[in-house]
């Protein structure tokens, strides 16, 4: 519920106008893993359609989908940094400005994603167990 509310306080998915109608859009960009269900729960709260990108897709088709969908915010693994930074220096990102990094193991690219203009968060989530 944290995330739901940060992506809807933030306006991390805005609407987006298309030829068959309104949208809000979030970008996932990571392996399988526990924050990948939890974004996309959170998406969901929000009326937001998630958009998964992958690897084998490449860097074309990954600018295509940007292109496409109009995507302002993805959520991301920092190993994926490196090609996204690559396409907006190559004006390939479209509308892109957020990036939430799931962890921050590439300092460098990091870096260069905030001097590229991108605004940067970073995920984290605490669980509050409860006995019943």
């Amino acid at each position: 519920v944290t995330l739901a509310k940060g992506i809807s306080l933030l306006d991390l998915c805005p609407k987006i106008q298309t030829l068959d109608g309104t949208f809000k859009f979030m970008g996932i960009y990571s392996k399988n893993r526990e924050e990948w269900i939890i974004t996309d729960l959170a998406s969901h709260l929000n009326s937001v359609t998630v958009v998964a990108l992958i690897d084998s897709l490449g860097d074309e088709n990954i600018s295509f989908i940007l292109m496409e969908t109009k995507i302002t915010s993805i959520v991301m693994e920092s190993i994926n940094l490196k090609k996204i930074n690559s396409l907006k220096q190559t004006n390939k990102t479209c509308n892109l400005r957020n990036i939430i990094l799931l962890d921050e193991e590439q300092k460098d690219e990091i870096t260069k994603a905030k001097q590229l203009g991108f605004k940067i968060y970073f995920y984290s989530f605490n669980f509050v167990f409860m006995h019943f």
